[in-house]
């Protein structure tokens, strides 16, 4: 007989009415093991629970702390669902605000900077309700101060482009005039003309001395149609980004260690900081680049510590500002240093002096 057939018999004799002390003992068998499967639900509900409540609280101090609204924090809570994010997340990480932005004006599709709409009552009615939905988002960004992104961020949208950016489209020069959800504006600088006729424009623009982006526009309106010198263009959800290096940038080697720079509330409910590890890259006197299992998000602010040429650098202030995909489940990442202290400053700038001098003298080795 299989062991399986023999297991069956033994239950089967377990549930008989003249079953003996074995019978009893499966029965029990049994019963543990099904109470042990109900403990074990029981407590991942429980645990869901837990997590739901402290994000549920962090958001509280969030939306109290920017002093929005009901509708706002609904709008918030809609937008993460859309998206399978944590509502606290939307409020406080500007790459998951612009994930449910986009998201979230997929459906609503508000009409561009000077477009026009239909006379009928229904899509007029759409239309009203799209430019509703796209005003509060608006209005959500500025009151969560993502309206202003500091230039050592990498966009992740056009959306955070602001008036007065300067772009290139073709040959022509141009200026951004005006921004909202759905469009930009852009106006031809010097008596120039863009060019007619494209559904898509190739804009390019600096940010600083931070990168230079390149963004793939349609174009939702041109203004005169034959000679536009205005364009208005849709929103390109991930722009291409090129890091302007300034600074020696080295090959460097060795484990990092991450943590946030401000506590994050644990299921305790106590404030702790939680380790990311990772392998380094690269490394420059204005940031590094480093390779982890974990996705960084843009903007975080964090405390980089690492062994590196003989030194220990601990606790470096540092911002994500880029974090992309690679392969076998690994991400490169890259932070920028800021407000270092001068003394580590200065031993960092002479040991990758040193190390690119180094480098140098290997390869004009014979």
């Amino acid at each position: 007989m299989r062991p399986v057939d023999e297991f069956l018999r033994s239950v089967r004799t377990a549930f008989r009415p003249d079953n003996d002390s074995t019978g009893l003992g499966w029965v029990w068998l049994l019963a543990v093991v099904g109470l042990l499967g109900l403990l074990l639900v029981l407590g991942r509900v429980r645990g869901r629970r837990q997590t739901r409540r402290l994000s549920a609280a962090a958001l509280a101090k969030v939306v109290a702390a920017r002093n929005l609204g009901g509708a706002d924090e609904r709008l918030i809570v809609r937008m993460a669902e859309r998206v399978g994010l944590e509502p606290v997340l939307v409020a406080t990480q500007v790459e998951a605000f612009e994930k449910a932005t986009a998201a979230e004006l997929a459906d609503a599709a508000p009409p561009a900077l000077g477009a026009t709409t239909s006379s009928t009552s229904t899509t007029t009615a759409a239309s009203a309700g799209s430019e509703e939905v796209a005003a509060h988002v608006g209005r959500l960004r500025r009151a969560l101060g993502f309206h202003v992104l500091p230039e050592h961020l990498a966009l992740v949208s056009t959306r955070q482009l602001a008036a007065g950016q300067r772009v290139q489209i073709g040959r022509v020069e141009g200026m951004v005039t005006d921004v909202n959800e759905a469009s930009f504006l852009v106006e031809a600088v010097a008596d120039r003309l863009f060019s007619a006729g494209a559904e898509t424009v190739r804009v390019a623009f600096a940010r600083g001395s931070e990168a230079r982006y390149f963004a793939s526009c349609p174009v939702a309106e041109a203004q005169p149609v034959r000679a536009p010198r205005r364009l208005t263009l849709r929103h390109d959800e991930q722009p291409e980004r090129l890091q302007l290096r300034n600074a020696v940038r080295v090959a460097a080697q060795g484990p990092i260690e991450l943590r946030p720079r401000i506590a994050v509330a644990s299921a305790s409910g106590s404030g702790d900081h939680p380790l990311t590890r990772g392998e380094l890259v690269d490394l420059s006197v204005g940031g590094l680049a480093l390779s982890t299992e974990v996705r960084l998000p843009v903007g975080a602010a964090l405390h980089a510590s690492f062994e590196w040429e003989g030194g220990e650098y601990r606790d470096l202030p540092a911002w994500v500002i880029e974090c992309l995909p690679r392969s076998r489940g690994l991400y490169l990442a890259r932070l920028e240093f800021r407000a270092l202290p001068a003394i580590e400053e200065a031993r960092l700038a002479a040991a990758i002096a040193h190390r690119s001098a180094h480098s140098h003298e290997v390869g004009r080795a014979p």
